[in-house]
């Protein structure tokens, strides 16, 4: 690579740090390009970025970001996962590293300039998303004011229908 193609990787690559809240690393061995262009797409459909790293050109660009704390994971064959959304990124690198259990591993993330391992990573990666969440606590914000309305609406709709009864219908003599 030459010195200014390094130095664009480097900007490319610090930009990715500084605008990511959630940074998750990947140690992968063997993908083929179709494979690879699998995990950028379902990085992509989650709202992330799957890149597939040089190690001191990483190291060189994290230092100084939120995601330095990453710095020592570089090794070996890493691609990173990243985004502003924990669950769908964290979900992400979680479900492609299980399609090629055999050829690539969570190392851990980083987030909120801490280092989370595998676990956590794990853990994160089973929570529902933010518009899954989002969507359960308006219904439970709606629930009470329904079951309100429908108590108070209630009688009136019966006086209602017994005053539209006609007298065959009440079942008298």
């Amino acid at each position: 690579m030459q010195r200014l193609a390094k130095e664009e990787a480097v900007t490319a690559l610090r930009s990715i740090f500084n605008d990511s809240s959630v940074v998750v690393m990947w140690q992968h061995q063997g993908l083929t390009v179709e494979e690879m262009e699998k995990v950028r797409g379902r990085a992509r459909e989650l709202g992330g970025g799957f890149k597939v790293t040089k190690n001191r050109l990483a190291k060189i660009a994290i230092e100084g970001t939120g995601n330095a704390c990453l710095k020592d994971k570089f090794k070996g064959q890493t691609g990173i996962f990243y985004g502003n959304d924990v669950v769908s990124t964290t979900k992400a690198a979680v479900e492609m590293a299980k399609d090629y259990k055999d050829r690539v591993k969570v190392e851990g993330a980083s987030y909120e300039e801490r280092f989370l391992s595998k676990e956590e990573v794990e853990v994160l990666s089973s929570l529902p998303s933010m518009e899954v969440l989002q969507s359960r606590i308006v219904g439970l914000l709606q629930a009470p004011m329904a079951k309100m309305l429908r108590v108070l609406t209630e009688p009136s709709s019966k006086v209602a229908r017994v005053l539209t009864m006609k007298p065959s219908d009440g079942g008298g003599s």
